[in-house]
């Protein structure tokens, strides 16, 4: 599964006929939602979209593979990328994706690179660990936007955020 979603749903041609990709767990259940994600996006010019951020163990393995990846390529990574907390993610069950952005040929290559490492597979880097690394090496935080104000059931239970009863102020519906 995470090999499909860092690698592999980017190659796939028909993927460059939208404008964004949502991205959404087959065990996330939406109890209430409070906005039109696409619009949210397209209207506010965010390239990626995510509902909450946490801690997870396995980025400190993938964070230094990206710098190598920084440093082999000689890339410089945007501000932002410095600013992550050691063991950030991006929840993983909700994502909205621009498509132009994450086909682009940098992304690619970075998921090539981190593919072909192994560490999917050997330390369990998943695309949730991912997306933050190489989003935040290429843009710059502003593009991002944490939607708020929804509630879900995540493999049948609760998924809590604290941002259930948040204000979203791209969200009509949160106001």
């Amino acid at each position: 599964m995470n090999v499909f979603f860092i690698f592999t749903l980017w190659r796939i041609p028909v993927i460059r006929n939208y404008f964004f990709i949502w991205r959404i767990d087959a065990d996330l259940r939406i109890l209430s939602s409070s906005c039109d994600v696409f619009s949210v996006m397209k209207q506010n010019g965010y390239e990626y979209g995510m509902y909450y951020p946490h801690s997870d163990c396995n980025q400190a393995e993938l964070k230094r593979a990206v710098q190598l990846y920084h440093s082999q390529m000689q890339i410089l990574p945007d501000p932002s990328f410095d600013a992550l907390r050691k063991h950030v993610s991006y929840g993983g069950a909700f994502g909205v994706f621009s498509v132009d952005i994450w086909t682009q040929d940098n992304f690619l290559n970075m998921a090539s690179f981190i593919t072909v490492m192994d560490g999917i597979y050997e330390n369990r880097w998943a695309d949730q660990n991912f997306y933050p690394l190489v989003f935040h090496t290429f843009r710059p935080a502003s593009k991002v936007h944490q939607f708020k104000g929804w509630k879900f059931l995540h493999k049948g239970g609760p998924l809590w955020t604290s941002l259930e009863n948040s204000t979203d102020e791209h969200c009509k519906l949160t106001k």
